[in-house]
């Protein structure tokens, strides 16, 4: 068996291990280092982007009233 072909066998199943090695490290860096957060803190979220975009909302209405528009014809 020449050299190539046992350094190949030996890739194979090196590859695999370290690529799972990967994986498993970032999930614990993704997932076990993030704090979890609180259905009250994912709703007060919700609300906050609520109240922004119904805020935006109010100031295109308040752009596009009658008395703003500058027609030229």
């Amino acid at each position: 068996m020449s050299w190539h072909v046992f350094y190949a066998t030996l890739a194979g199943p090196l590859f695999v291990l370290t690529g799972a090695l990967c994986v498993l490290g970032m999930d614990k860096l993704l997932f076990f280092r993030r704090p979890r957060r609180t259905d009250e803190e994912l709703l007060e979220e919700a609300r906050a982007e609520r109240r922004k975009a119904l805020d935006m909302i109010r100031r295109a209405d308040e752009i596009l009233k009658p008395e703003h528009r500058h027609n030229t014809v």
